[in-house]
């Protein structure tokens, strides 16, 4: 069975590469063009290119984002069903004890938490009991699961800079460096640097959203289901 984040993947590829064929040819036709200039016809027949782009071009990103609409509720409904690992009774002895003492070192919290670190309600605990004395310590980052708080909120992230990447096919960087250059010192004709193109899921997600490859992993375990959190 074909999970999200590889449909996801999938489906963002293909946008990009259509994309891409439907603007190079755009620019060569443009640049066909160019011989014309000054000729009769010539801005109509430019505006007609254009306009036929364009229109193109809507229709191939209005079909992306309904396409990553549905993958994202799908990445939502999992994370929603997501059953909670008790913790073991070692455990659950063992931040017993924790709590019982009356003075907790950093020392005794580390270690706990390093013992625990499989279950993501244990650790909190840990991150609890460390606050409760004083210590303002988040052990969450020891935990080999993904939260379910947290992969929300790569889902919103995703959603942020896909779009960002379905409107434009130049980087973020270079569109805010001549918006600054332009709003300081006037017009300017350089050119904004084109996206670099991904070529697997893991190149995907880490262009599109940053996620390091143990990121992916442990996102892709509570967005593609059967995860325990």
């Amino acid at each position: 069975m074909i999970t999200n984040t590889e449909t996801f993947y999938i489906r963002a590829k293909k946008f990009q590469d259509a994309r891409k064929e439907l603007t190079d040819k755009f620019e060569r036709d443009l640049k066909g063009l160019e011989r014309f200039r000054g000729s009769k016809g010539y801005e109509e027949e430019e505006k007609k290119l254009r306009e036929k782009f364009e229109t193109e071009l809507r229709s191939l990103q209005d079909e992306a984002r309904a396409s990553f609409n549905a993958i994202y509720s799908g990445m939502i409904d999992n994370i929603g069903k997501r059953t909670v690992k008790a913790p073991t009774t070692d455990q659950i002895n063992l931040l017993n004890i924790l709590k019982l003492k009356k003075k907790v070192t950093e020392e005794e919290l580390s270690r706990v938490a390093e013992s625990v670190k499989d279950n993501p309600i244990a650790v909190s605990l840990v991150t609890e009991i460390a606050h409760d004395h004083g210590i303002m310590r988040n052990y969450d980052s020891l935990c080999s699961e993904m939260s379910s708080e947290t992969a929300s909120k790569v889902v919103e992230s995703l959603k942020a800079w896909t779009e960002d990447f379905v409107q434009f096919d130049t980087t973020r960087a270079s569109r805010l460096a001549k918006e600054y250059h332009e709003r300081n010192y006037g017009a300017t004709d350089t050119p904004l640097t084109k996206r670099r193109l991904f070529e697997g899921k893991s190149d995907c997600f880490s262009e599109l959203v940053g996620l390091d490859d143990q990121g992916l992993r442990l996102f892709s375990e509570v967005v593609d289901g059967g995860s325990d959190e």
